[in-house]
């Protein structure tokens, strides 16, 4: 907790910021006030200790107020006493004397600060005259005439007897005109003394060579319209302040005079001080702590989103769209974020399929999404065109058969064509889906850009050659991975390295029937993971196991219509061995089985990503594990790859995600769980080691007890290159919403009646130019009741 005393320095600092130095200057004699009457001192006021503290506190309070004629000719008054020997001051009969701290030299010590005071003033006419008409004339002659005599006379005093200066080296002593030598010799003691009270750093510069050049150039750059100059630590004895706007620097400026360079000048300065102890605050220090008050209590807020683009936040910031937060009830506040930044508003339902829709995509430049379903069916949509239909896919055995692959197993007859999954090509030219009847589909799609622009502008020769269309849509290859394979996920690799310089684009295909290959848009076999496998060595084949838990069974039956998520035996054996016994099987074994399997190369996948630099892939397995390979840079038989890192997981896993950033990886694990895993370490490798990822958050909340349900990550954010969200279908219709860096559950959306299959955001959606609309903040829905949902802001329509 803060204690009193900072709490009080900080009103004063930030009354100061503002401009109310006087409001400053009372709060402080307030506090002194109160200080003496805890000590009992000054409660008589007749009494000299009384006086004293008065004429002090006069004499600071003068000196803040700016002043400096009245305490000019108070000090040219001491002056003249000291040199009569006599006390009169006309100050409350308080011989000033006696308030310093006691010198042998007392008048060199009025001296000197008759000198600062000058000096300030002599600053602040100059800063006042900036923007206007400087008297340059009318400054020099102050220099001459009543600041370089006093310098002149301090030196004069400051000097040894044998002639030489006790602050100046020999070479810089002899230069000294023997008229500014005196004859009176003066004891060391002295010079100790005037260190104590205005530090060796001052002392130092008091001479005419010095000043005349730190003066004569701030004159100039004052001239030169340059206000700050005066921040600069050469003009200040090496002391520096900090201004945040030119109103304050007057202010500073007298407050640096009182309480730095006169500071210790007044022996009654402990029993004065305000405070025990001085924080060292900066300026606008109150406004900062405010802000970061406002932003915490935004981050700790369920629904607080930051801007996502910088447009949003100077719009935000020139509008001041925020209210002041602090102080008000949550639930105001969660209804005003709720209401004005978090996307959770029902825009559209798109009904273009006839059965349940099982996967959706937006693709890589937020312009398009494709959704997929049990009715054999892709179906684009343009979003910038309020998600019109721009062309539905679907094929039949005769459009199959013109483009099979030869020498590609053809596909049992009598199975549907329903869309497992699809993906897009870094270019937006081609969809490679997979389906249900194991074939994969090749789509090329290049004249989607053609169609969307036809409303818009006329595509020319100087566009990029990765918006240009290939001019058709039409089904270019498609093949099986064997005989009854099933295609479950596939994923192109990014346009990257040497990959990036390709003319077929290629992607990867994983199968829960222990297929895991490369192939480009023509159908060619490129490379075959699991046929290409080096041999682990003993550090990169050592295994993670996420909680260092034992495998759980999952008791629920792992069908959903015909998609499988393990064979019907295998189904069917485990539910045999379910019984308390097996599930008591002690650790040790359970561990030896998992090293067992990690020693089979051949894994069911049942879904795969790829980083963003397009060097790892990552495998979610049925076996309940991730497997990190590493992708060679090119794809043929006689390239090479190897397992760089193995976690076992805890419960099913059905979909995995990479963040745009490629630091985080999302994964689904049933029945109930997300995990979000820091990936970081993989792009910093050597090539040969690779950093282990970490377990970063778990999110729970959602259910997916027997079919594949698909997460994602949510709303991208350009400054800092993160999502904010982690976002999940679930079997009871609803879509989760979490906070990725951490873990809160903040809101759940009904979106369908029955099972909510997949959800995606559209990460690479981009604010338009023409209008308020942010198409990074849409999102998709698809369920088992043949829907598909758009979701956004709530101002969208």
């Amino acid at each position: 907790m803060a204690s009193e005393e900072f709490i009080l320095q900080l009103i004063q600092k930030s009354l100061d910021d503002l401009g109310y130095g006087r409001i400053s200057d009372d709060l402080g004699r307030a506090v002194k006030e109160k200080r003496l009457v805890s000590h009992n001192l000054g409660s008589d006021e007749n009494s000299h200790e009384t006086s004293q503290i008065k004429t002090i506190e006069w004499f600071t309070a003068e000196l803040r107020a700016g002043h400096y004629l009245t305490i000019e000719s108070y000090l040219l008054a001491v002056l003249s006493n000291i040199e009569k020997s006599t006390t009169n001051t006309n100050k409350s009969d308080v011989n000033f004397q006696d308030i310093l701290v006691k010198t042998t030299d007392p008048r060199t010590v009025v001296l000197i600060i008759l000198y600062l005071v000058r000096r300030i003033a002599f600053f602040e006419t100059v800063i006042s005259g900036i923007g206007g008409n400087i008297d340059h004339k009318a400054q020099l002659e102050s220099l001459t005439e009543k600041l370089m005599p006093i310098l002149d006379e301090i030196h004069r005093r400051l000097q040894l007897q044998d002639g030489k200066s006790a602050f100046m080296d020999q070479e810089s002593a002899n230069s000294v005109e023997d008229e500014f030598y005196s004859s009176d010799e003066i004891d060391e003691s002295v010079i100790n003394d005037l260190s104590l009270v205005f530090g060796s750093e001052l002392l130092v510069a008091l001479n005419r060579e010095s000043e005349s050049k730190v003066l004569l150039a701030f004159l100039r750059e004052c001239s030169e319209h340059n206000v700050t100059s005066v921040l600069s630590p050469k003009y200040l004895f090496g002391y520096s302040i900090a201004v945040s706007t030119p109103s304050t620097i007057l202010q500073e400026l007298r407050s640096s005079l009182v309480e730095v360079f006169l500071g210790k000048i007044f022996k009654l300065n402990d029993k004065l001080r305000s405070f025990d102890e001085v924080y060292e605050i900066p300026s606008n220090y109150l406004s900062t702590i405010i802000e970061q008050s406002l932003s915490y209590q935004k981050q700790q807020n369920p629904y607080y989103l930051p801007p996502r683009t910088k447009l949003e936040l100077n719009k935000r910031l020139n509008e001041k769209f925020e209210p002041f937060m602090l102080g008000k009830p949550p639930r105001e506040i969660n209804q005003f974020f709720k209401t004005n930044y978090f996307p959770d508003s029902f825009l559209h339902s798109l009904t273009s399929h006839t059965d349940e829709v099982w996967f959706t995509k937006f693709s890589p430049s937020g312009k398009f999404m494709v959704t997929g379903s049990l009715d054999g069916k892709l179906v684009i949509y343009d979003v910038l065109n309020n998600f019109a239909v721009l062309k539905i896919l679907e094929s039949s055995s005769a459009l199959d058969n013109q483009v099979f692959v030869p020498f590609s197993s053809k596909p049992s007859s009598g199975k549907t064509k329903a869309v497992i999954y699809c993906c897009w090509d870094p270019q937006e030219q081609y969809l490679v889906s997979c389906c249900l009847d194991t074939v994969v589909r090749v789509w090329s799609v290049g004249e989607l850009h053609n169609l969307s622009n036809k409303s818009k502008k006329r595509i020319t020769r100087s566009m990029d050659e990765q918006v240009k269309p290939s001019g058709e849509f039409k089904l270019l290859s498609c093949f099986t991975l064997g005989p009854d394979i099933k295609t479950w996920t596939c994923e192109f690799l990014p346009k990257v390295g040497v990959n990036g310089n390709t003319t077929r684009p290629q992607f990867i295909i994983g199968s829960p029937d222990k297929v895991l290959k490369a192939f480009d848009v023509d159908g060619v076999e490129l490379f075959d993971f699991y046929g290409n496998l080096e041999e682990d060595d003993d550090e990169e084949g050592e295994d993670l196991d996420a909680d260092d838990a034992e495998v759980v069974k999952l008791s629920t039956e792992e069908i959903k219509g015909d998609v499988q998520m393990k064979d019907e035996d295998e189904v069917e054996g485990e539910e045999e061995s379910g019984s308390s016994a097996s599930k008591s099987k002690p650790k040790s074994d359970e561990k030896a089985s998992i090293k067992k399997k990690l020693e089979n190369n051949f894994n069911r996948i049942n879904d795969l990503s790829i980083t963003p630099d397009g060097k790892v892939l990552i495998t979610a397995n049925n076996d309940r594990q991730l497997h990190f390979y590493k992708i060679p840079e090119l794809l043929n038989q006689d390239a090479t790859t190897r397992r760089i890192a193995s976690i076992n997981i805890r419960g099913r896993l059905t979909s995995c995600s990479v963040s745009t950033n490629g630091k985080y990886f999302l994964l689904s694990s049933a029945p109930e769980e997300l995990q979000v895993w820091d990936i970081s370490g993989l792009s910093k490798s050597d090539g040969k080691h690779f950093e282990r990822p970490i377990l970063y958050r778990k999110y729970v909340g959602h259910s997916q007890s027997s079919y594949i349900v698909r997460s994602t990550f949510g709303y991208h954010v350009e400054e800092s290159n993160e999502e904010e969200l982690i976002m999940s279908g679930s079997d009871d219709g609803f879509i989760y919403f979490w906070k990725l860096h951490t873990g809160q559950l903040i809101t759940r959306v009904k979106g369908h009646d029955g099972l909510c299959n997949s959800v995606d955001w559209n990460r690479h959606g981009f604010r338009a130019k023409n209008g308020n609309r942010d198409y990074g903040k849409l999102w998709c829905s698809v369920g088992d009741d043949k829907l598909v949902k758009i979701w956004g802001p709530s101002d969208w329509i």
